[in-house]
């Protein structure tokens, strides 16, 4: 039944998120009288096909995709162009003169309206994610347990500039409450940013004793929060406080200090910060680390632990002989061993309720970003024993900022990745097989995790298609943006080059994916 289930996901994800996509294209080009030749669920060979008013809707044979051809013809300049290839009758087109000959299509029609056939497809899948975070949000679903606000660990390199003791429980931040970590991270950030604070006022739970405590809001030596700005970190500049800490934290590990540049007035001063003090006020993010259970949320794929059998889900109980009880301890044993193969001792629970426990050798790799840093490919997270519910209008909010923060997030992803190593790039770019794997396994788990897993691929498949480049949407966008500043078209000849160009890139770079990902899953085949 499990296998039945990832399989019928499977088909689901493809065939809704590319329908919604092509149906996007399609509902503005009929409504603003675009002609549409066909309307295809699939690539290839179609399998069943029917003509209504004009359209020829149908399924093909690879259901990992769809297209929408619109309707139009060759204009004069084109033509001439491909008369010598066609000298006695007409050849099949190219891929690249196909999509010509949809953007010429549309060459009569007015901007706006080129604009709303173009992104309509990508605008129906964020619509769509936002649907699936909303009725989930709505009806109600397990989220993990949120993180008690209890410092475990303090980062070395700034622990004696903070008044901060491992095991303190923070319960106020300001004048607000803190019942999570969220909750403290979240009260820290929002006073030392409106107050312009120096310091944020703190009590937290010392060995049973409530104690105040004010909390550095900036660890730069001599920073002035009302007079002074923070516009470099490591050689880059930065718009604001948020900017600098993504710097930090992708610098974190990798070097014990990063140069910054303060400016006050027509002064400016250089300086070399520890990493976490580099982040501003979102210093604690960087520098502390909450008491957490040892709860694996995600087996990373093709890693060391899905290897040796680790699966998500499992709670650690102990590593290398030694027991565990937080994260933070597991992650302090595990990157110690570089190179060694260790015993995990995990508890693992069924579907019936109980548990076992179960122990595996796994080898420990060096991480390819921080190499003497152990790594065996696993996420921890809380236990999902949490029940996530939210009324009409907040689970609307919900739904939008999910959306938002999943598309940003995926932008920087895609930016960390062009700055990573060729191991890290591989081991995290994804094509269909990969998709796929991902998709049944989550079917497997269950409605949540496929539906989230649903709605992540809709807005990655959006924004994706966003992208400026030629045959992709946005850049469709893009020469209908050129030709309207320049008001002329492009011409037909460097149009085609473009495009054949770059369909060529893409269907490489597709075959390279694609043939990574089944190298990357073969010891599956084992």
């Amino acid at each position: 039944m499990e296998v039945l289930r990832g399989i019928v996901g499977i088909l689901l994800l493809f065939s809704v998120a590319i329908f919604v996509h092509e149906f996007g294209h399609f509902f503005f080009a009929k409504l603003f009288g675009v002609g549409v030749e066909t309307f295809s669920i699939g690539f290839g060979p179609k399998v069943w096909r029917r003509r209504w008013k004009g359209t020829e809707y149908c399924l093909s044979a690879i259901p990992f995709g769809g297209y929408v051809k619109l309707s139009g013809v060759f204009s004069r300049e084109l033509a001439e162009l491909l008369e010598e290839e066609k000298p006695k009758e007409r050849k099949a087109e190219s891929l690249g003169e196909s999509v010509y000959d949809e953007i010429q299509a549309l060459r009569s029609r007015p901007y706006w309206q080129k604009i709303l056939i173009f992104s309509a497809g990508c605008i129906n899948n964020l619509l769509t994610a936002m649907l699936v975070y909303f009725l989930m949000a709505w009806i109600g679903f397990m989220a993990p347990e949120p993180m008690p606000p209890v410092i475990e660990k303090i980062d070395p390199s700034v622990a004696s500039l903070i008044p901060l003791q491992p095991m303190d429980r923070v319960v106020r931040v300001g004048e607000d409450e803190a019942k999570t970590y969220a909750e403290f991270l979240d009260g820290f950030v929002k006073y030392a940013g409106e107050y312009r604070a120096r310091a944020v006022p703190l009590e937290v739970v010392r060995d049973a004793t409530t104690i105040p405590l004010m909390l550095n809001a900036w660890l730069i030596p001599d920073f002035s929060p009302d007079e002074d700005q923070l516009v470099e970190v490591n050689g880059k500049k930065v718009s604001g406080p948020r900017a600098a800490a993504e710097i930090a934290a992708r610098t974190l590990g990798k070097q014990e200090k990063i140069p910054v540049v303060i400016a006050r007035r027509e002064n400016r001063r250089e300086l070399e910060v520890p990493v976490p003090a580099a982040a501003a006020y979102h210093w604690p993010e960087l520098a502390l680390e909450p008491r957490s259970l040892p709860y694996i949320g995600m087996v990373l794929p093709n890693l060391p632990a899905e290897r040796a059998g680790l699966q998500t889900g499992d709670m650690i109980l102990a590593v290398k002989g030694q027991r565990v009880e937080t994260r933070v301890q597991a992650t302090e044993i595990i990157r110690k061993s570089i190179g060694e193969e260790i015993e995990i001792v995990v508890e693992r629970r069924g579907k019936d309720g109980s548990t076992q426990q179960l122990t595996f050798k796994v080898p420990v790799r060096p991480d390819p970003e921080i190499p003497q840093r152990g790594q065996i490919g696993i996420v921890f997270s809380q236990p999902f024993t949490h029940h996530f519910q939210l009324p009409l209008d907040r689970a609307a909010a919900y739904a939008l900022t999910s959306t938002v923060a999943l598309a940003v997030g995926y932008l920087k992803t895609v930016g960390t990745l062009l700055q990573s190593s060729f191991q890290t790039v591989r081991e995290n770019v994804g094509g269909p097989v990969a998709i796929s794997r991902f998709t049944y396994d989550a079917a497997k788990r269950g409605w949540k995790w496929f539906f989230d897993f649903f709605a992540m691929f809709n807005i990655i498949l959006a924004v994706t298609n966003l992208f400026p480049l030629p045959v992709l949407d946005g850049g469709h966008i893009l020469i209908a943006t050129i030709e309207a500043i320049i008001r002329r078209p492009i011409p037909a000849h460097l149009l085609l080059k473009i495009y054949n160009v770059f369909i060529v890139l893409l269907i490489s770079l597709a075959i390279l994916i694609t043939f990574n990902d089944i190298i990357m899953n073969a010891w599956r085949l084992l």
